[in-house]
């Protein structure tokens, strides 16, 4: 069984569905460590650097938001979850968190857009499944 669980999260009702799949994993084994990790990309404009300072500072206001969202998901059921908040590439981010902390499972949500949409634009699920050294459970 699984003892750490790595739930990236980014609010979204995807996300919310992949935090209850991770509860009930926590549910069959008490002691689980679950920790939600939330990545956001970093934009820079070129031209001033003023906005990109508000910018980032509504982006971390919302990722607090995003993050407490889905902290009380896990908290009304009485799972306690740390929580992290990382710059950079979403997939890349969460594959090297998991890869670096050992974590055995990592449990997220993806759109379902379909093979097309994947192999044209790319997405964050199907880059995690190829980085991570341990297993993803995608939810729908």
């Amino acid at each position: 069984m699984y003892r750490k669980v790595l739930v990236p999260t980014d609010g979204s009702e995807h996300a919310l569905k992949a935090a209850n799949y991770a509860i009930e994993l926590a549910r069959l084994k008490p002691g689980t460590e679950i920790t939600l990790l939330l990545v956001h990309q970093p934009y820079v404009p070129l031209d001033i650097e003023a906005p990109f300072v508000a910018y980032r500072e509504e982006l971390e206001k919302y990722g607090e938001d995003m993050m407490a969202k889905t902290a009380a998901v896990f908290e009304k059921a009485g799972i306690k979850v740390e929580k992290v908040f990382k710059w950079g590439d979403p997939g890349t981010e969460i594959a090297e968190f998991a890869n670096n902390r050992g974590f055995d499972l990592i449990v997220m949500g993806t759109r379902g857009a379909g093979a097309l949409t994947g192999l044209l634009l790319g997405s964050v699920a199907r880059k995690v499944v190829h980085l991570a050294q341990c297993p993803v459970f995608l939810v729908k």
